[in-house]
């Protein structure tokens, strides 16, 4: 029986696990190795502590080794550098620090996913929702910024944010000086805001005689594959949906299109489906050539799986402050990892993002809570149980269990 009350006991494990992860925390500062980014004698710094309250900021380091100095000596909860490139950057208001420029950076978060809260009650419902991210983050480099904006992949860094996200820095000497609202209209173009369906398709009608008479016969037809900017990106989904649905039998075609938003089964019964994928589209037209309904639901669907939707705030914000990379994320005991383009692709933050070991440590289930880090670790509330470290850490500094103890 313990000695002390449930209160006073929980109050100890609180502050045992916190003291056991700021441990652990420095133990990985003290031997990693750190990246830290260009001119970072430039950049302001700041750190949030274990106490959550207040973010100590307005720091700035003379070089590489002082910054391992102050994380193994102070260890933060969390570690985060500026955007921006300062003249004065410990300077403590922004206006005495005189702003040279700022990086552009996406932020894309599997928070703001639709039903992310109820996808983490399964054991793999981290991966699956990294997995949503993951793709609309490799769109975003590959069709937006290498394709569209026509950056070069030496300019830009991707980074798993530690958390439930990832992290595009761009560096490109031409995005340095952007103000916040040019910032926020390239969030625009990447979400697809304003895009006018008519502009997105083309024309090809022709002139025609008849008796005599001569007439304009109208026809909207899709862009090229190989056409530029949103109008490319429109024809290729629609394109590649269409050359789909002309390999199905007519009973899945019918199904198909039906869960298209704006298409009506009746509707869906009278599109005629050819391996011609230009004319299937073409023939979906009113006779008058006015774009039909059918066409019109064909090209929302294609801006809707085409868009990414980072976080504007963060991209318009040229003061804002960024996780550095291969510091832990303390919300997660995870690390912020930096990853190529073709790495995004397989990455699995819960098998290459954890630094911590295998060694068995006992923990207390604050409410109930599944994970799967190798094999599927799913507690009850109030259950005590024996996990490997990683697994642990990752729990305790979800704030879902407590390091247990002894009695």
């Amino acid at each position: 029986m313990s000695l002390v009350g449930e209160k006073e006991r929980t109050h100890l494990e609180i502050n045992k696990t916190n003291k056991f992860l700021k441990e652990k925390f420095r133990n990985y500062y003290d031997n990693v190795k750190l990246h830290t980014p260009p001119r970072f004698t430039s950049r302001e710094w700041g750190f949030l502590g274990w106490s959550g309250k207040l973010m100590n900021r307005h720091q700035s380091f003379r070089s590489k080794t002082d910054l391992q100095q102050y994380l193994s000596r102070y260890v933060p909860r969390h570690a985060y550098h500026s955007v921006a490139y300062y003249s004065i950057p410990d300077a403590p208001t922004m206006k005495d620090k005189s702003w040279q420029g700022a990086d552009l950076i996406f932020d894309l978060d599997a928070d703001h996913i639709p039903n992310a809260k109820s996808m983490l009650k399964n054991p793999d419902g981290f991966q699956k929702l990294m997995n949503i991210i993951q793709e609309q983050t490799h769109r975003l480099v590959d069709d937006f910024l290498l394709g569209d904006m026509a950056f070069d992949l030496k300019d830009l860094m991707i980074t798993f944010s530690g958390g439930r996200g990832y992290h595009v820095h761009i560096r490109d000497s031409s995005v340095l000086n952007l103000s916040s609202s040019a910032r926020r209209d390239i969030v625009d173009y990447v979400t697809g805001q304003g895009l006018i369906t008519s502009n997105l398709l083309k024309d090809t009608g022709q002139e025609t005689n008849v008796y005599g008479n001569k007439f304009f016969a109208p026809n909207i037809s899709l862009y090229d594959k190989n056409a530029t900017g949103w109008q490319g990106h429109i024809s290729r989904k629609i394109h590649n949906y269409l050359d789909e649905l002309s390999t199905l039998d007519r009973k899945s075609q019918l199904d198909k299109l039906s869960t298209v938003n704006g298409i009506t089964p009746t509707m869906a019964n009278k599109i005629k489906i050819s391996e011609n994928s230009s004319l299937t589209f073409s023939n979906m037209s009113r006779k008058n050539g006015e774009l039909s309904k059918a066409q019109s639901s064909l090209v929302n669907m294609a801006i809707h799986q085409q868009s990414v939707f980072p976080d504007e705030p963060v991209t318009g914000d040229t003061h804002r402050l960024i996780r550095l990379p291969y510091s832990l994320h303390g919300g997660s005991g995870l690390s912020v990892v930096e990853l190529d383009l073709e790495h995004l692709k397989t990455f699995n933050p819960l098998e290459e993002a954890t630094v911590f070991g295998d060694s068995m440590i006992n923990i207390k289930a604050l409410r109930p809570s599944k994970v799967k880090m190798g094999k599927v670790y799913d507690l009850k509330e109030g259950e005590v149980a024996s996990v490997p470290e990683k697994v642990g850490i990752y729990f305790m500094c979800r704030g879902l269990a407590s390091l247990t103890l002894k009695t």
